[in-house]
C-alpha cells in the first residue's frame, strides 16, 4: 500500500503539535540559565542602606521600612500595623509626625493604604515636602496607638 503524498502533510501535523506543546512545557519548567541584569539606580541603594525597624509596644506591632530617605526628596515609607487584640481604627495621617535631628518638622503625611479598622493595615507614607541637605538623622513618632503615648523610630543618615 502506497502513501498518498497529498495525506503526509495532514498526518504529520499532529505529530509537530505534539512535540512543539512538549518543548514550550519544558522550556517553562526548567530554570533560564541566562541572568536578567537590572541597573542599580538610586531608589535600590537606598532600600538596601536604611533596614526596617519595628516598635512592639503595648498590643500592636509598627513595621516600618524607608522606601526613599534622602537629601532633597520627599520621604517615603512602608509601614504595616499588627495586632490581634485591638481594633486599628485611627487615621494614620493624624497619629504620625517625622522630624529631623534639629526637631525640624517635615512636610505632612499622607497615607496610601488600608482604612481605619481591622487588625493589619498596611501601606505608604509620603511626607510631600524635601528632607534637607544639613539632615543627620530623621525620627517617624507615632502617637497614642494602643494605648502608647509615643513610638519612636529613627534612622541615621549617611552623607
Amino acid at each position: 500500500m502506497l502513501l498518498n503524498p497529498k495525506i503526509i502533510p495532514l498526518a504529520l501535523f499532529p505529530v509537530v503539535l505534539f512535540v512543539l506543546a512538549l518543548f514550550l512545557i519544558s522550556a517553562k519548567q526548567q530554570p533560564s540559565s541566562l541572568t536578567t541584569v537590572q541597573p542599580i539606580n538610586s531608589f535600590q541603594n537606598q532600600m538596601s542602606s536604611f533596614e526596617t525597624k519595628a516598635d512592639s509596644q503595648g498590643a500592636v506591632t509598627i513595621e516600618v521600612t524607608p522606601l526613599v530617605l534622602s537629601a532633597g526628596e520627599s520621604p517615603k515609607f512602608k509601614v504595616i500595623f499588627d495586632t490581634h487584640s485591638v481594633e486599628l481604627g485611627f487615621n494614620v495621617e493624624n497619629v504620625v509626625s517625622l522630624t529631623d535631628d534639629k526637631e525640624n518638622l517635615i512636610g505632612s503625611p499622607k497615607w496610601t493604604g488600608s482604612a481605619p479598622g481591622g487588625h493589619h493595615r498596611s501601606g505608604e507614607l509620603d511626607f510631600g515636602s524635601n528632607l534637607g541637605s544639613d539632615a543627620k538623622s530623621v525620627t517617624l513618632t507615632f502617637k497614642n496607638i494602643a494605648g502608647v503615648s509615643a513610638r519612636i523610630i529613627s534612622w541615621a543618615l549617611s552623607k
